[in-house]
């Protein structure tokens, strides 16, 4: 009878630790929220008793998705045995070990109801925010300082933390279509009107100065419309709502109408740099012919060193890559030296030729449902 009690207890702090996590993943350094995976990981071991390893089973038969994962992380370590950097091979091992866990613990985890699921979302967005209003006002407090607006842009605007921009535009979209499509009146936090338009004002600020091109077209193109017509044409919005989407079409009218950084970054696929030639003179990329150049690489080691089954290991990416470059820069000589150091540096930019080259067929297919199943539960969902 005593051991309801002390079960109950180490469930609670299990789901604590939770909250930590989510609150974790936004800021910098990655040690922070890997130590709080690493902590969330022993508060699940804590709170198991007889009967969770039966729900563990059941869920593991049950729950396909968590096979996806095992086996996209099970095929990075047997990759190890046949990449030759073993040095490299081991800390993308370390480094992705704690977010493969992750989503094992959630998902053999004790149940998550609508309340919890709220909290871990209200504290990724409180934590999302703090990071947000520090780089606005870095970048401000430099403005005065050194009259420059450069650092309010893209990479510049978040090169104090360890993530790019790209990452936390991802994990801003996020906070925005949780905050804009989800009820949040009853929330301790956000139900606050004050608090809610604050931080969705200072994230969506924080997201348009990030400057992502795909994930800005996703937001105007996809999210919007859908909070228009959940909102407008049902004749159902506040006042904050209606001018909260006057606000948004206002900076997508400014965005395409004005001559701005944010602009610039999309007539750079109109207008694109030097293209890739074989000629003597320097190349000049921009962010979508590096990308291409880059790409182009990963597919001449895909064909030279046959690997369609296997991949190179996750050892042996950069090398390849490095060998590629050189190699590419032996025939035509565009590249001049400090360009190729700094070429070396940089993956591939692409995910899915990132599993591809590094796992072959059967990582590219592992990492393409880990992408897409999440959206077909969403419409299965939808669909109940």
């Amino acid at each position: 009878m005593q051991s309801m009690p002390l079960q109950k207890r180490l469930q609670q702090c299990y789901f604590f630790l939770l909250y930590v996590v989510a609150f974790a993943i936004p800021l910098s350094p990655y040690s922070i929220s890997a130590a709080s995976i690493i902590l969330l990981a022993a508060g699940w071991l804590l709170q198991l008793n007889r009967q969770s390893f039966g729900a563990i089973y059941e869920g593991i038969k049950q729950k396909k998705m968590l096979w996806v994962w095992l086996l996209y992380f099970i095929l990075h370590a047997v990759s190890y045995f046949y990449s030759e950097d073993k040095n490299r091979s081991s800390l993308d091992l370390e480094s992705k070990l704690s977010f493969a866990v992750l989503p094992i613990i959630i998902g053999l985890g004790p149940i998550l109801n609508r309340e919890k699921i709220e909290k871990i979302i209200t504290a990724f967005i409180t934590s999302l925010f703090m990071v947000a209003a520090f780089c606005l006002i870095r970048a401000s407090y430099v403005l005065s300082t050194e009259h420059t607006t450069s650092q309010f842009f893209y990479h510049n605007l978040v090169d104090k933390l360890d993530a790019n921009a790209v990452y936390y535009a991802l994990y801003t979209l996020f906070a925005i279509t949780a905050l804009i499509l989800h009820p949040w009146d009853n929330n301790k936090i956000l139900g606050n009107k004050i608090v809610y338009y604050t931080v969705l004002f200072v994230l969506f600020i924080f997201f348009i100065l990030l400057s992502s091109r795909m994930l800005s077209l996703v937001f105007f193109a996809f999210v919007l419309p859908i909070y228009y017509m959940k909102n407008i044409r049902g004749k159902t919005a506040s006042l904050f709502q209606k001018v909260s989407i006057v606000v948004s079409l206002s900076m997508l009218f400014f965005i395409v109408f004005t001559k701005n950084p944010i602009r610039s970054r999309y007539e750079e696929i109109l207008n694109q740099s030097e293209p890739l030639a074989s000629n003597h003179s320097a190349i000049h990329f921009n962010n979508l012919t590096l990308r291409l150049f880059l790409w182009e690489r990963a597919w001449d080691n895909m064909k030279e060193h046959n690997l369609w089954w296997k991949g190179c290991g996750n050892g042996d990416v950069r090398m390849l890559q490095e060998q590629q470059i050189m190699e590419y820069n032996t025939r035509n000589n565009t590249l001049d030296n400090p360009h190729i150091h700094e070429l070396i540096k940089l993956n591939i930019h692409n995910m899915y030729m990132q599993s591809f080259m590094m796992l072959g067929f059967v990582g590219l297919i592992l990492f393409f449902l880990m992408v897409s199943t999440p959206i077909l539960f969403l419409r299965r969902i939808k669909d109940e």
